[in-house]
């Protein structure tokens, strides 16, 4: 039998078939593939015009256009515990001496004057005081700051200063807070009651015996001084809206109305966990006072000569503490008392038509993005 062999040519020819119909093959594939895109990219192209030549011929024949909703105002609410405040204090109280802005701007002060803390003659224009122990501090309505008292020669103010918005007294420091959200000091620094200098966004602040306290626009406090009660324990504290130091121990008031206490609680200063509804706190040297927003009083701590008895207190608009007061201030001007009402050389339920204390709110971070139309409030 005869074998049947290819040539090498033949086989060459073979190889050769087989290679042009894969690639006749791929050239297929890839066209299939690339109409397909074009297809595909021009369906959506021919959709998107026509949906814009729908909208282009829907707009003829409309006389009106529509406009996009205004965003809503954001007002807030008066004397309520939702947003930040800053009180300017129209009366402080000491140990042995207490001073009272009258409407005029004028300042009144009775009692002890052994290191000149009660000679405010020349004061004018004042907005806001603060006094601690026998130390008194006044700020006018320019943003300058006056300082007298105990060891006053050591606090020095810098001229150049004149933005500050609150003042407040420590026993040997004064701190005050200025425009721009900072915090300035002078005077007594040995337990680092004056390390501030990095505070920034500050809306309030308050000063303890040997400690400083600051609050920012989140709502979180700040603290810088002696800490031997746990006073300055309050960096895990959010949502405040207020604070306020006493001698040794600190006090928050929360958005909720609810009130936070740190430090020292021997007498009971800082039994205020069942509190709620309170609109503003104050604190003496070891008791703690809070103002309902019924314009009712409830207080706890130290009660010598019965300072904490305040529950038969009605129509309250504004509350003050000193070492042995607590002092009610009425829409009229009038004053509640309670505790020992004569210490040394002044009786201060003498007091008459004391002028009422203005707050300056602040919107929450959260609020002040919630509309571009904020009606900000300052009122009494």
């Amino acid at each position: 039998m005869k074998e049947n062999k290819k040539t090498p040519k033949a086989k060459e020819k073979i190889m050769n078939e087989k290679k042009i119909k894969r690639i006749n093959k791929a050239v297929f594939w890839l066209s299939v593939a690339l109409l397909a895109c074009i297809t595909f990219v021009g369906l959506k192209l021919f959709y998107e015009s026509s949906l814009s030549f729908g909208l282009f011929l829907s707009s003829f024949g409309r006389d009106e256009r529509i406009e996009p909703p205004v965003p809503a105002v954001l007002v807030v609410e008066y004397e309520k515990p939702n947003q930040f405040s800053r009180t300017h204090d129209t009366l402080a109280i000491g140990g042995a001496h207490f001073a009272a802005i009258s409407d005029g701007g004028m300042v009144v002060s009775f009692g002890r004057e052994q290191y000149g803390e009660s000679d405010v003659r020349g004061w004018k224009d004042i907005v806001d005081i603060s006094i601690k122990g026998v130390h008194t501090v006044g700020l006018t309505k320019d943003g300058r700051v006056y300082d007298i008292g105990h060891k006053a020669d050591n606090r020095v103010w810098n001229p150049k200063i004149n933005d500050v918005v609150q003042v407040e007294a420590g026993r040997f420091h004064t701190v005050a807070l200025r425009e721009n959200g900072t915090v300035h000091g002078t005077g007594d620094n040995s337990f680092g009651q004056l390390k501030f200098s990095d505070w920034t966004d500050i809306v309030s602040i308050s000063a303890g015996d040997d400690y400083t306290i600051g609050l920012d626009k989140n709502g979180s406090v700040y603290g810088c001084g002696n800490n031997t009660s746990g006073q300055l324990d309050i960096v895990s504290w959010k949502d405040v809206i207020q604070i306020a130091a006493g001698k040794e121990h600190t006090v928050g008031l929360l958005r909720n109305g609810n009130v936070l206490a740190s430090g020292e609680s021997f007498d009971g200063q800082c039994n205020v966990e069942a509190w709620s509804g309170v609109r503003q706190v104050a604190v003496g040297t070891n008791h703690t006072v809070g103002l309902l927003d019924d314009g009712r009083v409830i207080a706890t701590g130290w009660n010598y000569n019965g300072m904490c008895d305040v529950d038969s207190w009605e129509g309250i608009v504004y509350i003050a503490a000193g070492p042995f007061h607590t002092v009610g201030l009425m829409e009229d001007g009038s004053v509640l008392v309670a505790g020992t009402t004569n210490i040394n050389t002044y009786d201060i339920s003498s007091i008459e038509k004391a002028a009422l204390p203005t707050k300056e709110y602040f919107l929450t971070y959260e609020q002040e993005h919630q509309s571009e139309h904020i009606i900000s409030i300052v009122g009494k």
